[in-house]
């Protein structure tokens, strides 16, 4: 805004007629190594039961995931944010919670089997990435 910076990758767009935006957006899914959930679908109450490791807070994708575990018939959900993607992929693989992530992101990690797509009952909404200048 301040015209500091050329180019950013944001998660979603700036609202500023100044500013022109691009947009690609990518599937969220849960991602887990956690052999204790099964192999059937998956409802709110079974992945309410863990930790759920997602976006930083006051991030959209954040909100989104926590509003999904925030209901009175659900056990009060261990939102785990964190700052980078990465994080979010390794403490996945290490068996320390579910991370809801875009399956574009994890790939490999699906491929060589450290993480699976989770087959669940929600809907979440695609995640946007804008790039702005």
């Amino acid at each position: 805004m301040a015209q500091e910076i050329e180019l950013a990758f944001l998660l979603g767009p700036l609202t500023t007629p100044s500013v022109s935006n691009g947009a690609v957006h990518y599937p969220i899914g849960f991602s887990p190594v956690l052999p204790r959930l099964g192999s059937g679908r998956l409802t709110v109450h079974d992945l309410a039961k863990f930790p759920i490791i997602t976006f930083p807070r006051k991030t959209q994708p954040y909100e989104i995931v926590r509003g999904l575990f925030n209901r009175p018939d659900l056990p009060r959900c261990a939102c785990t944010p964190a700052a980078s993607l990465a994080t979010v992929i390794h403490m996945a693989i290490e068996g320390l919670g579910i991370a809801v992530i875009p399956t574009a992101i994890v790939e490999n990690e699906m491929a060589d089997g450290r993480l699976q797509l989770l087959s669940t009952n929600l809907q979440l909404p695609l995640l946007t990435f804008s790039a702005s200048c």
